[in-house]
């Protein structure tokens, strides 16, 4: 019996076994099933420091650019174009392009969005020989060489809207139209001679109001007046901007930047060029610094990046210190997020305000680098000299005489070499002649010869008659404050171009006069390509400017500068009894144009 009770016992215990089981696997079947989470692993990327607040556009004080052209800073790249590129207006987005004999076929006007500079219409206008194109906020007005289709008005989206006709043609090839109030401003080009005439829209009078030496390229009414570019060679330019009344009288005669103007267009607001290029046309803002006799042009907004280079020849370890210089707003240069790698030790300005970052290597063999990252604004700067003002030491402030006046390392003013050849050039004159006279004067003196002739002081350079664009510079600065003219070194890094083979090649250098009643202006830039491409009184927008003083020894302390105005390194070797063998690089530069 207890076995019987203890059988039964086991079959009720099996039983409950398999029952649990069935539910558990039953309940498994029921339960909603789940994505399995895959845990993956983040990983944690470094802090990027944040730009220093006081290299923003916004905080640029006086000398920002964005403010000058009135937050405008996009130039216009237009494509090649099958046509004669005559003229262009701008209003609002867009950009009105005329072509002259566009496919050989019609006059056309190309409608070009301004934000990316794409083609989105093309109006065909027939073959009226047209010459100029204007707006008024309302139409489009095209002045063509007949007489029957003297100005043709069209709606802004390329309807024709009527035509006006004249009796007769003036005399001369039509350049440029301008449109202020009810008068219609064009000229007319014959020989060595330009035309202006006003015609207004209500009377249909036509009348001429002036004649000008030149070759008139461009006209434009621009807040109130009447601007007009000359290509006329005068002193020292042969690139000029006429201010005049909205009459035609003259007010005043600027210098303009060094480039060809195709075409001028004011869209009320702001002020345009049209440059042709070798393939097709750049349409950029012009700021007219009138009171201060300065054009502006061609603003340029890139990212840049360089790298330099220290390399050692061998694997012995190696201390080295690199001073780079550190972007700084200047003159027609504003910078923005600056980073560089490594992260420097320290920030150092020398006396005349240039900033130098130091990196450090500690224990380093082979090559090392450090890479300096920006973003920059520059413009194409001219300056207006005033040509009969005398140069009188009372107009020059104390602290320039005090800085830019005395004898330094480089600058060995009392060597008899400088004296000698200081005496050849004449101490009279209004300072522009004077100027000139040491410029033309240099360039004789010491010729151009490459970048393998480099010596120290500026009497070396005069006394072997030979040097490179550093030679140069300094000869010049020497005998500038010799003859009692404020003078100072300038050099910077070359941003254009293709990729050069040596660091030479990137490094440019040019001089800096101080002209009571203009400041500082700019002399020399492209000096070691040949006296025919001088630039006076000018600077171009190609350029990161690294610094503006003096070429001096090399100190370390107060940094600088001697011939070192892109970097300067000091290296020691960890081991005395193996010494390492240290040298820098060719500087390698990036740049990438950035829309604003």
């Amino acid at each position: 019996m207890a076995r019987f009770r203890l059988i039964v016992i086991l079959i009720l215990i099996i039983s409950l076994f398999v029952e649990q089981g069935l539910l558990s696997r039953s309940a498994k079947k029921s339960r909603p099933r789940y994505p399995r989470h895959r845990y993956v692993k983040i990983k944690k990327e470094k802090p990027k420091p944040p730009p220093d607040p006081a290299l923003e556009w916004r905080d640029c004080g006086e000398v920002c650019l964005l403010r000058l052209f009135d937050n405008d800073i996009s130039s216009v790249s237009i494509g090649p174009v099958t046509g004669e590129i005559r003229d262009v207006a701008v209003r609002g987005e867009y950009i009105y392009l005329l072509v002259k004999n566009f496919n050989l076929i019609t006059d056309a006007i190309f409608t070009i969005r301004r934000e990316t500079g794409r083609i989105e219409a093309i109006w065909g206008i027939g073959r009226q020989e047209a010459e100029g194109i204007t707006c008024d906020g309302q139409y489009l007005w095209i002045i063509s060489r007949s007489d029957r289709y003297f100005l043709r008005k069209l709606s802004l989206a390329g309807r024709g809207s009527g035509e006006v006709s004249v009796r007769s043609l003036p005399d001369g090839d039509i350049r440029g139209l301008a449109c202020a109030g009810d008068n219609l401003a064009f000229f007319t080009r014959s020989g060595e001679e330009s035309s202006l005439y006003l015609f207004n829209r209500q009377s249909r009078a036509l009348k001429k109001i002036g004649s000008y030496r030149g070759a008139i390229t461009g006209v434009a009414f621009h807040q109130g007046r009447l601007l007009a570019g000359i290509n006329e060679f005068d002193t020292y330019s042969n690139s000029w901007l006429l201010v005049m009344g909205p009459d035609g009288s003259f007010i005043r005669k600027l210098s303009f930047v060094n480039t060809g103007i195709a075409a001028m267009n004011s869209d009320g607001r702001r002020l345009y060029l049209l440059e042709r290029r070798p393939a097709g046309a750049m349409v950029s803002p012009v700021a007219v610094m009138a009171d201060n006799n300065m054009v502006l042009a061609a603003p340029r907004v890139q990212n840049v990046e360089l790298t330099f280079p220290v390399n050692g020849r061998n694997q012995c370890l190696y201390n080295a210190d690199l001073w780079l210089p550190y972007p700084i707003n200047r003159r027609f240069q504003n910078v923005r997020k600056v980073s560089i790698e490594p992260q420097p030790r320290e920030i150092t300005a020398d006396r005349f305000g240039n900033r130098w970052a130091r990196v450090r290597w500690d224990r380093v063999s082979g090559s090392v680098r450090a890479v300096m990252k920006f973003d920059i604004i520059t413009a194409a700067v001219s300056y207006t000299i005033e040509r009969d003002r005398a140069l009188n030491p009372g107009d020059i402030p104390e602290d320039v005489r005090r800085a830019f006046l005395g004898e330094t390392g480089v600058y060995d003013l009392s060597s008899y070499i400088i004296k000698s050849h200081s005496s050849r050039i004449s101490a009279e004159g209004p300072g522009l002649a004077r100027v000139l006279a040491i410029r033309d004067y240099i360039n004789g003196a010491i010729r151009f010869t490459g970048y393998s002739d480099r010596w120290v002081k500026a009497s070396d350079y005069l006394f072997r008659g030979r040097g490179d664009a550093y030679g140069q510079t300094v000869g010049f600065t020497a005998i500038s404050r010799h003859l009692g003219i404020p003078a100072r070194a300038a050099g910077g890094i070359l941003l254009d171009g293709a990729p050069k083979e040596r660091e030479g090649d990137y490094n440019m250098t040019w001089n800096q006069v101080y002209l009571p009643g203009s400041g500082w202006i700019d002399i020399g830039i492209g000096r070691d390509y040949g006296h025919s491409r001088e630039q006076f009184a000018s600077r171009p927008n190609r350029f990161f400017i690294t610094l503006e003083g003096d070429f001096d020894t090399v100190d370390y302390a107060r940094v600088f500068t001697e011939s070192e105005w892109s970097r300067a390194c000091r290296w020691t070797s960890v081991d005395q009894r193996r010494q390492a063998d240290v040298w820098q690089g060719p500087i390698q530069v990036t740049v990438r144009d950035l829309k604003e």
